[in-house]
């Protein structure tokens, strides 16, 4: 009988159980990539480890980070271990938001907070300061009774911070910490500066709000935000909050610290696009095959249907020689928009092309058929006939593309599934022409069985929900789609 992983999520942390061999789970949860020690005869072979992010109770179950729990799931799907989750967190009445209010804005207001409605934990991507405290602002009106803390390290800030709020926000009551102790009745609004919390608890507050994440990130500042994430040992795996950081679009932060970045606040669950960001999704409709033998999703299904299905191979890899070779007459088939002649999209008389596919078995199908390719995942790399160093064709897993970002001007999404994926969280950027906007993606609206139609479905509106133009192609998916998020209330 397979065994299945069962996750439970009670707040600041998950407990994991239900499978004889923990290990595949537990290696995923540490700090960036192992590494090797080698000695000079090499007879030695010694894995180190960074810090782990993972424990185990009493019981013998695995306790992780309740931010962590979207991090593992695409290599339990790789590694084709089976997981349920259910998530038994409640909030109390101040932690909900407000429907009336949530009625009452428009716009990209209105998607932030619907962003924030069924997400506890999440990362809001921003422009700019102004951002930040226009997104606080909504924060504070949406849940007009919780207890809001504001957690920065300079006093500057803290001061400058306070005074806009205070400004935005008429009759809030809102403070700065002074140099004296903990206030026994602290304001409804709190902002705090420096690295160390005093008598601070973590279940004082229903909403912790992190506005500069990369100071954030930084270790004293990181291993104290364990006063919020509870202690599963001690019992505080009931206490409810809510925890959102904010990070500018021009932010860079190595593995590692995106790695603690999820582990205090989630993943990204809103984000503003900068014009440079802007990316133009074109889908496209493969050639259509007989579908699986099984109607449940699984590994059976998945390689019948997208890893080793010729005709969609064959598609896919033709897309790419396509945008390799600057075939225009196929580019204009896939819907690329031309000007006087030239194609619409960065860099497009030399274009990086990366694949994005679900596992290295599906990558080394498409390897074959793409010679001079790179197959990347998290830990290896295949190459095919490469006659360059730095190919500009290349197949990469998810998992690597979700831990290391994706630098291409012009991607193919060939995973499936029913969420954007590596895309999720990391934003398409040419580092060829780093000033123009990225290219384009690829999409494919796969009409297999009602589980590809449902999934391509979901992802156009993961990619509509983000703002990104989107470009029907030969396929109606759009249109579809549009017409049944017209229709959706909070």
């Amino acid at each position: 009988m397979t065994e299945t992983l069962r996750i439970e999520i009670k707040h600041s942390v998950a407990m994991l159980y239900g499978l004889s061999d923990m290990r595949p789970v537990a290696e995923v949860l540490v700090d960036g990539p192992k590494e090797c020690n080698t000695s000079t005869k090499r007879d030695i072979d010694e894995p180190i480890l960074t810090e782990e992010y993972w424990g185990v109770d009493v019981s013998g179950k695995i306790v992780i980070p309740s931010g962590l729990v979207p991090v593992i799931q695409p290599y339990l799907k790789q590694a084709g271990i089976k997981y349920e989750v259910s998530d038994d967190r409640l909030y109390p009445q101040q932690q909900k938001i407000s429907k009336l209010f949530t009625k009452q804005v428009t716009g990209d207001s209105r998607d932030f907070l619907l962003s924030l409605k069924s997400a506890p934990l999440g990362q809001i991507g921003v422009q700019n300061h102004t951002e930040i405290v226009k997104y606080i602002s909504l924060v504070l009106k949406a849940f007009p009774h919780a207890k809001v803390l504001i957690r920065v390290v300079q006093k500057t800030y803290a001061q400058r911070l306070c005074k806009e709020l205070r400004a935005e926000n008429q009759g809030l009551n809102i403070k700065t910490k002074s140099k004296t102790g903990w206030p026994v009745n602290p304001p409804r609004c709190f902002i705090t500066y420096g690295v160390k919390q005093g008598d601070c608890k973590f279940d004082d507050w229903d909403i912790v709000l992190l506005p500069d994440a990369k100071s954030a990130v930084r270790k004293g500042f990181y291993n104290s935000m364990a006063i919020f994430a509870g202690n599963a040992a001690e019992g505080y795996i009931d206490n409810a909050y809510r925890c959102y950081s904010f990070v500018l679009n021009d932010v860079e932060l190595d593995r590692n610290k995106r790695f603690r970045l999820q582990v205090i606040s989630g993943q990204t669950i809103y984000t503003t696009a900068s014009p440079r960001d802007v990316i133009k999704v074109l889908w496209q409709k493969p050639p259509h095959t007989a579908p699986a033998g099984t109607s449940k999703r699984g590994l059976d299904w998945k390689r019948e249907t997208n890893w080793k299905n010729d005709r969609r191979n064959d598609y896919v890899a033709g897309i790419g020689r396509a945008f390799l070779a600057g075939n225009k007459s196929k580019l204009n088939k896939y819907g690329v928009t031309f000007d006087n002649g030239r194609p619409l999209f960065a860099n497009s008389e030399a274009p990086a092309v990366a694949i994005i596919v679900e596992s290295l078995e599906a990558g080394r199908e498409l390897l074959k058929r793409l010679d001079g390719w790179v197959l990347q995942g998290l830990h290896s790399e295949d190459r095919s006939e490469v006659k360059s160093e730095d190919p500009n064709g290349k197949i990469i897993t998810m998992t690597k593309a979700a831990n290391d970002g994706v630098s291409a001007d012009v991607l193919i999404y060939a995973a499936g599934g029913s969420g954007l994926g590596a895309l999720q969280n990391i934003s398409v950027e040419s580092e060829t022409q780093p000033d123009r906007m990225p290219a384009l993606i690829i999409e494919l609206a796969d009409d297999n069985d009602r589980i590809a139609i449902e999934d391509a479905r979901r992802r156009c509106e993961g990619y509509y929900q983000r703002g990104w133009e989107q470009s029907t192609g030969n396929t109606a998916i759009l249109s579809r789609t549009r017409s049944g998020m017209q229709k959706e209330t909070i």
